[in-house]
């Protein structure tokens, strides 16, 4: 899972490569990015699952069923 700062360095990444130049030349224009992993450190620890890259939920499967009327916002 990658936090906020390298979420960000993707996305220059993938920006710079839908014009249709090469994946070296994308790195090439993140690499000035490179200290934005740096920052990940410091910054809060909840906030972060916002611009993860990957979240998960872990739960169990419920013994009954749930129906819609029951649900936020259903």
């Amino acid at each position: 899972m990658g936090n906020p700062g390298s979420v960000l360095i993707w996305s220059i990444q993938y920006f710079v490569r839908s014009f249709g130049v090469g994946d070296k030349a994308a790195r090439l224009a993140s690499l000035p990015f490179f200290w934005l992993r740096f920052l990940e450190r410091p910054s809060k620890r909840r906030l972060n699952a916002d611009a993860a890259s990957g979240v998960y939920f872990f739960g169990c499967k419920s013994g009954r069923e749930l129906h819609a009327s029951a649900c936020v916002g259903g």
